[in-house]
């Protein structure tokens, strides 16, 4: 008698070889006890539920950002630029955008 076709999606025949440090193995498996999981179990979960959003041009970002923050710092010593001001408009527009990226990861 053959099994039926939901037994045989649940039967687990297949392996991923993920090659990863000693202590990122135990970090996930203290994960994984702390849930009550095994390690399989939690990396199955993670692997199915977690999300990467993709941003293109996210380093060249990242990187633009960089120079603007070491040039406001250099700007910082010259007290009649609003160096403050900069930065304040700044870290809220970031955090706007942040916000924005991190509730569109939560609705896909």
């Amino acid at each position: 008698m053959s099994k039926s076709l939901r037994e045989k999606k649940k039967t687990k025949d297949s392996f991923i070889t993920v090659r990863i440090s000693s202590a990122e193995k135990d970090i996930y498996l203290n994960e994984a006890e702390n849930l009550g999981m095994g390690l399989s179990e939690f990396v199955l979960y993670l692997l199915r539920h977690r999300k990467i959003n993709v941003i293109e041009g996210g380093s060249e970002i990242a990187h633009a950002m960089y120079n603007l923050n070491d040039t406001l710092n250099k700007c910082a010593r010259y007290p009649q630029i609003p160096v403050q001001n900069i930065n304040r408009s700044i870290s809220e527009n970031l955090n706007r955008i942040n916000n924005f990226l991190n509730d569109a990861g939560e609705k896909c």
